[in-house]
């Protein structure tokens, strides 16, 4: 008897107490991308916008890649000037300071087409 009364006062409880709950979703607030890609570190955020196009990609851009600094972005951008298209990672080769090793590093966040193929940074 007692127990039957304790079983039926725990689902009372739980009666009233699920009835007085609000089930309603709650909004979620809108993210704004420019406001978080200034705070984040450049890897950080080409995982947002992915690979930027060399050919098309301005100063701020290229200085946003990892160990591309202004100055780097700067030769790069000259490179782009003096001999054109870069169809090919080996040509970044040509440009003093880049090595086979900073090549390696910042070969993944390129991309080496005409146009606007990819996310800019």
């Amino acid at each position: 008897m007692i127990r039957g009364s304790l079983i039926l006062l725990v689902l009372a409880f739980f009666a009233v107490f699920w009835h007085g709950t609000n089930f309603t979703p709650k909004t979620v607030p809108s993210i704004d991308l420019a406001k978080i890609t200034q705070t984040i570190y450049p890897e950080q955020r080409f995982l947002l916008t992915g690979p930027a196009n060399i050919n098309t990609a301005t100063i701020e851009e290229l200085e946003a890649i990892p160990f591309i600094g202004p100055s780097m972005a700067k030769k790069i951008a000259d490179f782009r000037g003096s001999h054109g298209r870069i169809a090919d990672a080996q040509e970044l080769l040509e440009i003093k300071g880049i090595g086979p090793r900073i090549l390696e590093r910042i070969k993944p966040y390129f991309v080496y087409g005409t146009g606007n193929t990819a996310g800019h940074l």
